[in-house]
């Protein structure tokens, strides 16, 4: 999060000297503020924009900064409080809505959130950041087809948007235009060659397609760039059993038991461990 500079101009002909006392004084705790964010002092950073309010109670930058502050601090709920009290001090403060947005997504509060992100596009933000998130919002939501059009907007103006794409990809998944999906996994790995999870969707998308092969490659890709990432080991193994490799199969699924388990993962490759052991004896 960026930190904002109050705006507003000493060129006021109704200053009186205290006024211009005071402004003096508010802003000289305003830069502190900002100057101990910078140094990633959070707890002195809120205490300089909490006593920069207190000489000058209507500037929507000092409660939004207040809100950075906080934010890196955890304390969600006194940030939404802040950007609310930056948005009712400047109702068109497209940056405000973006960020409490963030802030009411990170509590799990989907729909408040996608107003807030709607807000923001309405004020005036057209940045990817605050299609992408509404995009996310949308998709919590289950609004598959609302949230596909976020993404493909904050890709349209971020075309190198890697995390857009991955989800972009989920959001196709979840509609079963596998087809699209793999496209959108396939760009993703483009700009990050070493990306695990978009190598376990493509595997994923390519499976919905019947192209088990493929899929079984997209696979391996993943595990080779991350032997740890149990949950990949799951689809291979389930990939494997619906080439009838059941040997391989059982090898992939007991990998995951020994890594994960007590995990829900775990339990499905246990039922699949069990059936495919029936497959491969009965084979012989």
């Amino acid at each position: 999060m960026t930190v904002l500079r109050e705006r507003e101009k000493y060129s006021n002909p109704n200053f009186t000297v205290k006024g211009m006392i005071m402004s003096s004084s508010f802003q000289k705790y305003f830069n502190l503020g900002n100057s101990l964010i910078q140094q990633q002092k959070y707890v002195e950073s809120e205490a300089a924009f909490r006593q920069a309010i207190s000489i000058k109670s209507d500037c929507a930058e000092a409660y939004y900064n207040l809100a950075v502050s906080l934010f890196y601090q955890g304390k969600i709920k006194a940030v939404e409080a802040s950007y609310r009290q930056a948005i009712s001090i400047k109702p068109d403060f497209a940056e405000a809505y973006l960020n409490l947005g963030l802030s009411l997504h990170q509590q799990r509060r989907f729909p408040e959130a996608e107003t807030a992100y709607r807000q923001a596009i309405a004020k005036g933000s057209d940045c990817s950041e605050v299609y992408y998130n509404l995009a996310v919002a949308l998709h919590y939501q289950g609004k598959l087809s609302e949230a596909e059009t976020a993404y493909r907007q904050a890709l349209f103006l971020k075309p190198d948007y890697i995390d857009a794409y991955f989800r972009l990809g989920i959001v196709l998944t979840d509609q079963g235009k596998h087809q699209e999906a793999e496209t959108a996994y396939r760009q993703a790995i483009s700009f990050n060659p070493d990306y695990a999870e978009a190598y376990c969707r493509l595997g994923i998308a390519l499976t919905g397609q019947g192209k088990h092969q493929e899929a079984e490659t997209a696979y391996k890709r993943a595990i080779a760039i991350r032997p740890d990432y149990a949950e990949v080991y799951l689809y291979m193994a389930l990939s494997l059993a619906n080439q009838g490799k059941y040997d391989q199969s059982y090898r992939y699924a007991h990998k995951l038991i020994e890594m994960k388990p007590d995990s829900k993962e775990a339990d499905t490759a246990l039922a699949l461990t069990l059936l495919t052991a029936d497959l491969f004896a009965f084979e012989y």
